[in-house]
């Protein structure tokens, strides 16, 4: 029989375990294609190293601004934004740039990339004789 010192003891390892255990999950954003290879998309090159970042901030660990994490959807659409008659990106890197303050610190999800403009394919005569 263990003595409630023993019990109490053994709860709190078990909780312990639980939290060191235990994990989280983001959302980094969405994206419509994605590809690690050459893919032969019919494009028109609009504007080279376009770049674009969401930050977010901390100050003694409290997060300063509406997320946890930044998101990689907003950088992009950032980006994006300053191209209004592309409607893509090729050559894309992605960044993660954190910095530490004093009392607090950054982390931005940056791209960089050229933006294009998805050439329009005509559709084929479906037309059966």
């Amino acid at each position: 029989m263990t003595s409630p010192s023993g019990r109490s003891a053994t709860r709190l390892i078990c909780a312990a375990a639980a939290f060191l255990l235990s994990g989280c999950s983001f959302d980094m954003g969405t994206l419509t294609a994605l590809a690690t290879h050459n893919v032969n998309i019919p494009t028109k090159p609009i504007e080279r190293q376009v770049e674009g970042t969401d930050c977010i901030y901390t100050f003694l660990g409290v997060p300063v601004t509406g997320s946890l994490v930044p998101n990689l959807q907003e950088a992009i659409d950032r980006a994006m934004a300053q191209v209004p008659e592309g409607d893509a990106m090729e050559n894309v890197a992605l960044y993660d740039d954190p910095t530490w303050y004093v009392l607090g610190s950054s982390e931005c999800f940056r791209v960089k990339g050229d933006v294009v403009k998805i050439a329009q394919v005509p559709a084929a005569n479906n037309v059966h004789p």
